[in-house]
């Protein structure tokens, strides 16, 4: 079978202004095409950087009062999905994003109690390989009620010492302390995290 070599031949296309031949037709192409690019490109970018901006934007981490752990004192009850009639130190665990900051800590309850407070501390408890396991875990914050209201009131600290989260080498809860005797009732704990703190 013998093969034949056509030559390339060159095609006239009507364009509105007259005439073009093959050549200028790919050349439009390609300029078209690379501007196409060069939108898809622009539109690439602008969603990344909406991607880090949201990204970039703290994140409030929540649990319920009622799903406090109690290691030792009164446990309490649940009622009307507060966290009633305990005492104690209750706990609440957090897994936080690594890498990220602490900005700030928050407990919310209704402390009508003229006579007793409720305080709360986030800490962090040091679990490196090779570390000291009976060392006490540092207190990042703390907040605490006063005074006596009747409707539900929170109580914020936002100056958290270490705050960026290692999670290879600590682990990070909340502790809250109530009094015997107190009759308060507990709503929420709030961990707020974030590549930046605004």
């Amino acid at each position: 079978m013998i093969m034949r070599f056509i030559p390339r031949q060159s095609v006239s296309v009507r364009s509105a202004s007259g005439f073009m031949d093959g050549d200028s037709r790919t050349g439009s192409v390609t300029k078209s095409q690379q501007r196409t690019r060069a939108v898809l490109a622009s539109l690439v970018f602008c969603a990344a950087m909406v991607g880090m901006s949201a990204t970039a934007t703290a994140e409030r981490i929540c649990r319920s009062a009622t799903s406090l752990v109690s290691l030792g004192g009164n446990s309490g009850l649940e009622f009307k999905g507060l966290r009633v009639q305990a005492d104690g130190d209750l706990f609440a665990d957090f897994q936080l994003p690594d890498g990220q900051n602490i900005c700030k800590f928050r407990l919310k309850f209704r402390d009508n109690d003229a006579t007793h407070d409720v305080t709360a501390t986030l800490e962090r408890k040091g679990v490196a390989d090779g570390g000291n396991a009976t060392a006490n875990p540092q207190v990042m914050g703390k907040v605490a009620s006063s005074g006596a209201k009747v409707r539900i009131r929170s109580k914020t600290d936002s100056s958290i010492a270490n705050p960026l989260i290692d999670s290879d080498n600590f682990t990070y809860y909340v502790r809250v302390s109530l009094p015997p005797g107190n009759t308060i009732e507990l709503i929420q704990v709030c961990v707020t995290v974030g590549l930046t703190c605004p």
